[in-house]
C-alpha cells in the first residue's frame, strides 16, 4: 500500500503538468506496474485479492471526489494525506511520503495555483485513477 500511495501522488503530479503521448504511455505503464507490485506482495492469493479490492476502492472513491465537488490542489492533498494517515507507516516511510506529497503539492500549485482544476486537469487525474484500477484488476484476478 505504501508504494501505491507514492506512485499515485507522483503520477497525479506528473499527469497534471502535461505529458506527451509517449510520456503518458510510460506513466501508465509505471502506475500499473507499481500497483501490481504492491498487490503481489500479499502473502497469499486471498491477501492479494484483498489488496486489489482495497486499491480499487480507494481509486474509485477518488474518482467520485472528482465528480462531486470543486477540486483544488489543496483538496487532493487533503484526500491523499487522509489515506496515508490510515496506513500506519513507519517513521521513515512517513517522512518519505510526507516529503513526496509536499513536493508534488508545491509543483502543482506552481502550475495550477489555488484555483479549481479545470475539466482537462480533472480528466487527466481520472485517467491516472483508471490506470490504478486497471492495474489492480490485472493483479487481483
Amino acid at each position: 500500500m505504501k508504494a501505491r500511495v507514492l506512485c499515485l501522488v507522483a503520477a497525479l503530479g506528473a499527469v497534471l503538468v502535461g505529458l506527451t503521448a509517449c510520456q503518458e504511455d510510460m506513466a501508465r505503464i509505471t502506475v500499473q506496474y507499481a500497483t501490481m507490485k504492491v498487490i503481489e506482495k500479499g502473502d497469499t492469493p486471498a491477501a492479494q485479492q484483498q489488496r486489489a479490492a482495497r486499491i480499487h476502492q480507494i481509486a474509485s472513491d477518488a474518482e467520485g471526489l472528482l465528480k462531486g465537488v470543486t477540486v483544488t490542489v489543496n483538496l487532493l492533498e487533503a484526500a491523499v494525506r487522509e489515506q496515508v494517515g490510515k496506513l500506519n507507516l513507519s517513521p521513515s516511510d512517513g517522512f518519505l511520503v510526507d516529503a513526496l506529497i509536499s513536493q508534488v503539492v508545491s509543483d502543482l500549485q506552481q502550475k495550477v495555483g489555488t484555483a479549481a482544476l479545470n475539466e482537462d486537469q480533472r480528466f487527466k487525474v481520472a485517467k491516472v485513477l483508471d490506470w490504478v484500477i486497471s492495474g489492480a484488476a490485472q493483479a487481483g484476478g
